[in-house]
């Protein structure tokens, strides 16, 4: 591989082994055998993916990184996360905003959830509606019949009718099986790398969910407003299916679901990118938690086929073998002895252990840093 100049900025994933990233006069440096590869400022990266087995990083840019908003995501030979930084040194209200979150009432999170899981069942129907499925009305007709904190489980029963409908009969969602569901996967991490940015930047606790609430989650509100943007996702997976089966996840099929992000969705003030529309939500969720009232800002799809040009993306890596951690290390320091965030083991899913929905974990993780 022989790469030079720039390289293209948003969500950067490195999974070839052998490469060492740095920071150099604000730009993420990449080198291999010595020899500078490509670089991208810091200021224009959202998440930083490492698949690589033994891709180093040091200490300098992931505190730069951090002191950004950006996240760190570490995945497994699967397209799965397994760890995530949280950063919170940039958060100058995070305590006023952790205790309001924390006393939350549970009548007021069920609403808040009422709200996001309307919302994806109405994103699923117009993902339906997009591409000429029938069941785009019953979708609609069960958004509306969602009760508070959705104890009827309107969510599921709406997955049921979604999936048959969007990838046929036969289609079965899995997260351990290849191919569609390999994508589907792998684009739901792009997003919710982005969701994680977007909660840690607003002074959130990601472990804290208004839902999910698996102890061995360390994601749990993450999760919880990663829902409604999961139908974006789906659309883009079905036309990349349409022009081509999935066999494997390759490197353009990659940068196509990176550029989800930059999909427009309609929000109160106009048209704007998902990645943005995350980071507003995410504020509005905190700014709902402070003032005790509802006032989380969701966009709606409205494009029949929103499906942007790629934006530049990294080259072409091959796919390796997950990362491993050697050395537990729960927080990074900037200079000066200040605390610029921590690492989080994320659980690998387990089939033999399923928390309500789809916390299903395994102990296994701790947090891990890197040495």
């Amino acid at each position: 591989m022989n790469v030079q100049g720039l390289l293209p900025a948003g969500c950067i994933e490195v999974v070839e082994s052998g490469y060492s990233l740095s920071t150099t006069a604000g730009f993420l440096v990449l080198r291999r055998d010595g020899v500078e590869a490509g670089r991208v400022p810091l200021d224009d990266i959202h998440a930083l993916i490492i698949s690589a087995p033994d891709a180093y990083l040091s200490r300098a840019l992931i505190e730069r990184l951090m002191t950004r908003g950006a996240v760190v995501v570490f995945c497994d030979e699967k397209h799965t996360p397994t760890a995530i930084t949280h950063p919170y040194a940039t958060q100058y209200q995070m305590a006023r905003v952790v205790k309001a979150q924390l006393a939350s009432s549970t009548p007021f999170c069920k609403k808040l959830w009422t709200k996001l899981v309307r919302q994806k069942i109405l994103h699923q129907a117009r993902v339906l509606e997009c591409c000429g499925r029938e069941g785009s009305r019953l979708l609609m007709n069960l958004a509306k019949s969602v009760k508070r904190g959705d104890v009827g489980n309107t969510e599921a029963v709406a997955a049921r009718l979604y999936w048959q409908r969007l990838f046929g009969k036969e289609f079965r969602r899995d997260r351990q099986l290849p191919g569609t569901n390999a994508a589907l996967n792998y684009g739901y991490m792009v997003v919710r790398a982005s969701v994680a940015r977007a909660v840690c930047g607003a002074g959130l606790l990601p472990f804290f969910g208004i839902f999910h609430h698996s102890d061995l989650n360390a994601f749990q509100l993450v999760d919880d407003l990663l829902e409604p943007w999961r139908p974006v996702v789906d659309l883009r997976v079905l036309a990349m299916v349409q022009e081509h089966p999935i066999d494997a996840l390759t490197p353009a099929l990659k940068r196509e679901l990176v550029a989800v992000l930059h999909i427009d969705l309609m929000a109160a003030h106009g048209v704007s990118p998902l990645f943005q529309v995350i980071r507003t939500q995410a504020t509005s969720l905190a700014q709902s938690f402070l003032e005790k009232q509802d006032n989380l800002a969701l966009a709606r799809m409205t494009s029949p086929s929103p499906s942007p040009s790629p934006s530049p993306s990294p080259p072409p890596f091959p796919t390796t073998t997950p990362v491993r951690f050697v050395r537990v290390a729960p927080q990074l320091w900037e200079r000066g002895g200040k605390p610029a965030g921590t690492f989080v083991g994320m659980p690998r899913p387990n089939k033999d252990e399923i928390h309500r929905k789809r916390c299903n974990t395994s102990p296994d993780t701790k947090s891990c840093g890197l040495l």
